[in-house]
């Protein structure tokens, strides 16, 4: 399930405004490009200043990559690499070495870096184990029980301490996909995701819908609520957040299946 991802990155306890620092390199759908394009992509990303944007039949990079830190371009250097290997493709190198074949178009740096699927299903993971309370669960459950029993999608809410050096783009696809996050049919998930030490909040969807939930939709939605994280108020941001996806996709669902009554 390919996904797409609105971000927004917050200064905690300063005023709220996106960082250049936080741009992502990669850009969705940067694995269905050929070895070729992703080889001339990663000569570009080793020499960023030795060459022109390089043009590719699919878009591997997005617009502000080069905004992005030494280490988020390491990552993507590797994932590419990897996929370039896992394609038949080779990767110029000294020594003629390359890195190992990978199962998965994200690379290590995703699929081993965010959490395991659960064994029990929950529409909020905490894994700060610090942010909500019971009472704040029971609010992320009925909602997203209430959007479930309508078909309208399958939005789950997550916290993490830190995303361990990955990039958010390819850490909220990794997690759709290695989750499975949504009915495999309809592509309906949504992952609210809040990752604390980097400042970030992520609002990725699967394909399905992402023509409902657009990237500009999901923008708004998060800057609606900045005001809770400015506050350090992260639980009832999270919370708000949440409702206003629910709400938006329930609605959307509704006129869907009655248009008679809009």
């Amino acid at each position: 399930m390919k996904s797409r991802i609105a971000v927004i990155c917050f200064l905690l306890l300063c005023c709220m405004t996106a960082l250049p620092g936080c741009a992502d390199v990669l850009n969705v759908g940067w694995w269905n490009a050929s070895a070729e394009d992703l080889t001339a992509i990663r000569e570009q990303l080793l020499n960023p200043d030795g060459q022109s944007n390089v043009e590719t039949t699919v878009p591997v990079l997005s617009e502000n990559w080069r905004a992005a830190s030494k280490k988020e371009i390491d990552n993507a250097v590797e994932q590419i690499e990897r996929q370039i290997v896992s394609t038949g493709g080779t990767v110029p190198g000294e020594g003629g070495t390359k890195p190992e074949p990978t199962s998965t178009p994200f690379g290590w740096s995703a699929f081993d870096q965010v959490p395991d699927k659960p064994d029990t299903f929950s529409y909020v993971y905490d894994y700060t184990s610090s942010l909500f309370s019971d009472s704040d669960k029971a609010v992320f459950t009925q909602l997203g029980r209430n959007l479930a029993s309508i078909k309208g999608g399958q939005a789950i809410a997550m916290v993490v301490d830190s995303m361990n050096g990955v990039d958010g783009l390819t850490y909220v696809s990794a997690v759709i996909n290695k989750w499975g996050i949504g009915d495999a049919e309809r592509k309906d998930g949504v992952l609210l995701l809040l990752s604390l030490k980097d400042s970030s909040i992520f609002i990725g969807t699967g394909s399905g819908i992402d023509t409902v939930l657009t990237d500009e939709k999901a923008g708004e939605m998060i800057d609606n609520n900045l005001h809770f994280f400015s506050d350090g108020q992260f639980a009832k941001g999270m919370m708000s957040i949440y409702r206003d996806i629910c709400i938006f996709l329930a609605n959307y669902q509704v006129n869907t299946l009655f248009p008679e009554i809009r």
